[in-house]
Parts: C-alpha cells; sequence; structure tokens
C-alpha cells in the first residue's frame, strides 16, 4: 500500500468526522477537496494584568483546501459546516487546541483541452442549448432546442404530441474513414425500434440545392441502421405538421 502525505491522512480523518456525524454529503464534497499548507505558527501578544504587561504564547494553525464553487461557497456562508470543518481539523492536527485556526478555501483548477468550453456547457443545466446546430441569433427555440426554422418548431411539437423519441439537430458524424463530416439532420426519430430522418424542405431552411441534400442522405445511409429517409416541404410542414409526421411514422412502421 502506497503511503499518502501528511496532509491526506488530515483531509481522511476530516471526511471520517463528517461520515460519523452523519453528515455523508458534506463528507462527500470534502473527499473530493485537496488540503494544503498545513502550517503550525507559534506566536505571542501582549497582555496587561494589574501586576503590569506580561507575554502569552500561543498556537495557530492555517490550512489552505482547494474544492469546487459549492464547497467555497459553504465555507463562506454556512456557519454550521464552517464551524464543524474548523472543529474536526483542530481535533485531526493535535490534541492540543489552538487558538487561532485558519481555513482558507481556494478553486481547485481542472484539467481542460481546446473544447473544454463545450464540455463544460454540456454539464450544466442552465436550459440553453448546447448539443445542437446553434444557426447563430436567428435560431427558433422550443422547449430548450433551436431550429432552423418555424416548420421545424411545428413538426417538434407534433412529435411530442405523439409521444415519439426524437433528436432535433443534433451533431452527427458520418462518411468514410478518409472522409469524416459533421451533420445536422432535422429530426432523427426512433419509433416502433426503427430509426428514420425527417427532413424539412425548403429554399429557405436548406441549401436548395438538390445534389447537396442527396449527399447528405447517401452519407447517412450508407452507414445503415437508419431505415427511413425523406424530405417534406416547409409549407406542408408549417400547414399541417400533424398529418406530415403520421405520414412518416405510418411508413417507418413498416421498414
Amino acid at each position: 500500500m502506497s503511503k499518502v502525505s501528511y496532509e491526506e491522512q488530515i483531509l481522511a480523518t476530516i471526511v471520517k468526522a463528517f461520515m460519523d456525524t452523519g453528515a455523508a454529503e458534506d463528507a462527500t464534497m470534502l473527499a473530493a477537496c485537496e488540503i494544503s499548507q498545513v502550517k503550525e505558527f507559534e506566536d505571542s501578544r501582549e497582555e496587561f494584568s494589574e501586576y503590569g504587561p506580561y507575554v502569552v504564547t500561543f498556537i495557530s494553525i492555517y490550512a489552505r483546501i482547494s474544492g469546487n464553487g459549492k464547497f467555497c461557497d459553504k465555507l463562506e456562508f454556512d456557519n454550521d459546516f464552517r464551524d464543524k470543518l474548523r472543529f474536526f481539523l483542530n481535533r485531526a492536527l493535535s490534541d492540543r487546541t489552538y487558538e487561532e485556526l485558519t481555513i482558507v478555501s481556494h478553486l481547485s483548477p481542472i484539467e481542460v483541452d481546446m473544447d473544454w468550453r463545450s464540455k463544460l456547457f454540456a454539464e450544466a443545466d442552465d436550459g440553453r442549448v448546447h448539443n445542437q446546430n446553434s444557426f447563430g441569433k436567428k435560431s427558433d427555440f422550443y422547449k430548450g432546442m433551436s431550429f432552423n426554422s418555424p416548420p421545424e418548431v411545428s413538426i417538434a411539437k407534433a412529435l411530442d404530441a405523439k409521444g415519439v423519441m426524437y433528436l432535433p439537430n443534433c451533431l452527427t458524424r458520418v462518411g468514410a474513414v478518409d472522409d469524416r463530416r459533421n451533420l445536422f439532420p432535422d429530426f432523427l426519430i426512433c419509433y416502433q425500434g426503427r430509426w428514420g430522418i425527417l427532413e424539412v424542405d425548403g429554399r429557405t431552411y436548406h441549401t436548395g440545392n438538390a445534389t447537396d441534400d442527396h449527399n447528405r442522405s447517401r452519407l447517412i445511409e450508407r452507414h445503415g441502421g437508419v431505415s427511413y429517409f425523406t424530405r417534406f416541404d416547409a409549407q406542408r410542414c408549417m400547414k399541417d405538421p400533424d398529418g406530415v409526421v403520421q405520414e412518416f411514422l405510418d411508413i417507418l412502421a413498416n421498414k
């Protein structure tokens, strides 16, 4: 068994103390922290009495604990947590009482790569769209999802009314090994165990180029697994989204 540092022993002791008092959530949070710069200082100050001045020597301790934002907030604003942490740290460090005990919170640096913003946004539960085609500032939004056009929103509402599972405008990686590319199918739909893609056609919303549209279909279909790939006119999707969805599902179910 490899040896741990003195600081790790101190932190483990504190975590165990929180667990023993039933504070499992706080214990788990602390277990993810790191403790460093545990320093003991001997200091003195001058006191006065009726017999004149005298010097009092006392011991102070400084500890730096690095954790996430939740830990930093708990230490600063939760008096009960802070008092418990100070008490258990005092007990873990020595059998004597430190007159001064300072705990400093610090946000732990995280490992990141060039795509760190996208990865962190994907973890956030803030109602923003993170893993879809953003379409710039002209997106149409519905239920926290972004869409390329109002007809797409109408199709999404119709799919919701049917209780169908669908993935709208999600990044799809396709193509041969030497020709990989990103595509954003309008709707990848799962129905009765079959997968299909429904695209909303229209010069305003897509390229208007039949060759480009065919290439999109070919790139996806070559991978297999997609039983049905079709397009519907944007105007029809806007005027009769329920009919479009029903027609699509009926065909997909029989593929």
